[in-house]
């Protein structure tokens, strides 16, 4: 019998974060779907590098990746051979001829009879999915970015910006909005990367706060330095505010203007 690798851990919930989409099949037009937050696929490698750094292998991760290429390549042979192959109590994966014959002596044909992988779900999996307990973040963010910013003294773009005088900033889901919170600031500033970082921010007394556009004025005490634009928003494009405050940064860098 195959070793569980599951039981042990069954009642030990594990947090999991899920984001919400909108759905666009035609029958659930209006719904939301949930995906995982964390969605990064981990190979074989990553696992080891995983069980390396949690502690739950005590050799190397050059040793553990030795060991489990072996065992993948093993696998590979007696499935090929016929053998159903039990993944820790997980899944089993099996090889599976296709098609239906016409007689019990007709030839396999390789177009009608197709050979596939076939994974059939264990108990133990059933087991996993009732060990996470899922913590819904809302909905998903809509892609946002920061295009421009024109100075309105000297009509340069993307170079320059004077103080005491207004821009404008376009982009998409920009708009600033939710609550400022302790440790967590809502709003648009100049920040300059290095050490330390410097965030200078702009009056909330935007002229413009559109989900494409947002007019301000420039801070009198902007240092003569690069800066990028910095946006930090719960703006989601949509009716409902994101959970989580997002920050959206400029890819190109201003210099206060002489």
């Amino acid at each position: 019998m195959a070793e569980s690798f599951v039981r042990g851990d069954v009642l030990k919930m594990h947090d999991t974060e899920v984001l919400m989409y909108e759905s666009h099949l035609k029958e659930q037009e209006g719904l939301y779907i949930a995906l995982t937050k964390n969605n990064q696929v981990f190979d074989y490698v990553d696992v080891c590098v995983s069980a390396a750094e949690r502690g739950d292998f005590q050799g190397s991760v050059e040793e553990l990746k030795a060991y489990l290429a072996a065992f993948f390549k093993e696998a590979v042979w007696l499935l090929r051979d016929g053998y159903r192959v039990n993944l820790g109590g997980l899944v089993e994966l099996y090889i599976n001829l296709g098609g239906t014959f016409p007689t019990p002596a007709t030839p396999i044909d390789p177009e009608k009879n197709p050979a596939s992988v076939h994974v059939r779900r264990l108990h133990d999996a059933t087991l996993l999915a009732k060990s996470v307990h899922f913590v819904n973040l809302g909905p998903a963010p809509a892609a946002a970015r920061i295009d421009e910013i024109a100075d309105s003294k000297t009509g340069a773009m993307n170079e320059v910006v004077t103080s005491g005088s207004p821009f404008t900033l376009t982009g998409r889901n920009i708009k600033i909005a939710g609550t400022t919170k302790p440790g967590d600031r809502i709003g648009i500033g100049f920040f300059t990367p290095g050490s330390p970082n410097v965030t200078v921010w702009v009056s909330e007394n935007l002229v413009v706060n559109e989900a494409s556009k947002i007019i301000g004025v420039v801070p009198d005490l902007l240092p003569n330095k690069p800066w990028n634009v910095v946006i930090r928003t719960q703006y989601s494009g949509g009716g409902t505010l994101l959970k989580e405050t997002r920050e959206i940064m400029s890819g190109f860098t201003v210099e206060k203007a002489p």
